[in-house]
């Protein structure tokens, strides 16, 4: 019951974790940035589904009653390179072969005097 009505008025991270600490919960744990896949497997379907500011919960287990707030939520993306970037990448490193190769034949045909 007191888990319920923590859920029906969540406000904010902060001010669940200090309400859960005044209604004496035994642990409260803030876990920061965790990754989806160091969830449990049957909370990762659960988690990938809710935005942040929502909140799975409570469920039982083992005589331990369960809330998980989602606070923030970060989406991988991926690497996003566009073609022209890949274009002017390989344009940059095959002049700077190119640069070498001259240097080195200029090294190998120079002559040195010395007086």
């Amino acid at each position: 019951a007191k888990l319920k009505s923590l859920r029906e008025n969540f406000a904010t991270c902060k001010k669940t974790e200090v309400t859960a600490k005044e209604m004496e919960a035994r642990n409260v744990t803030r876990t920061g940035q965790v990754e989806l896949r160091r969830f449990p497997k049957n909370l990762q379907s659960e988690i990938s589904q809710k935005e942040a500011g929502q909140v799975i919960g409570p469920k039982m287990n083992d005589k331990i009653a369960e809330m998980v707030i989602v606070c923030d939520r970060k989406d991988d993306q991926g690497a996003t390179i566009s073609r022209d970037a890949i274009e002017n990448n390989l344009y940059s490193q095959r002049l700077a072969i190119m640069a070498r190769r001259h240097l080195r034949e200029l090294r190998r045909d120079s002559i040195v005097e010395y007086r």
